[in-house]
């Protein structure tokens, strides 16, 4: 199984993003970032976690870190996000580690022109915050798309995303205890 690193993928921004077409079969792979698949034209099949998705025009497929994925494409043509936690809002990624599992979304009709507009901005823009207005976006709109059980973040969700956003500077559990709203005790024992 091969892993894919930050660093061979990820731009020092925190983002790569493609137009890209898929052909063939990519098999079982992981990585240390986020990723997102949109397709716009073509069929196949996607897995997640052993779970089975169709490629069609409209499906979006949302990998975490946490995902195993493989993909068997006829002739797909869509875009390719790759992403650290660093451009995510806090909210978004507590809320996109709540559901460890990858997504895969089959947008309407009418929400596709708003996606393929986004995307197509993205692919050309510049200056972080930009980016990073655009990438939340994007995440905002696929998390309008998840259940209501989504909504409430756990002080636990919380304390991941703390770590997540801030493990360069080696955060304490006190530091992160505290982000989260407890004491080092009690956060310890939750997080067990």
């Amino acid at each position: 199984m091969k892993r894919f690193t930050r660093e061979q993928n990820v731009n020092k921004i925190g983002l790569t993003v493609s137009e890209k077409r898929l052909h063939g079969n990519y098999n079982v792979h992981w990585h240390e970032f986020y990723e997102i698949e949109y397709i716009t034209e073509g069929s196949g099949e996607y897995v997640i976690d052993g779970k089975k998705y169709p490629i069609c025009p409209g499906m979006l497929f949302l990998m975490t870190p946490l995902n195993f994925h493989s993909v068997k494409a006829d002739n797909c043509r869509g875009f390719n996000l790759m992403f650290s936690e660093q451009l995510c809002e806090g909210e978004f990624l507590a809320r996109l580690l709540q559901c460890a599992h990858g997504k895969a979304i089959l947008f309407p009709f009418e929400d596709r022109s708003f996606l393929n507009a986004l995307m197509t901005e993205l692919t050309f823009a510049t200056g972080e915050a930009y980016i990073s207005a655009l990438l939340n976006s994007i995440l905002g709109k696929i998390l309008t798309k998840e259940d209501s059980a989504m909504e409430k973040i756990t002080p636990v969700s919380k304390g991941v995303v703390y770590l997540l956003q801030n493990f360069r500077k080696n955060p304490t559990l006190a530091e992160t205890a505290a982000h989260a709203g407890f004491t080092p005790t009690y956060f310890s024992m939750l997080f067990k």
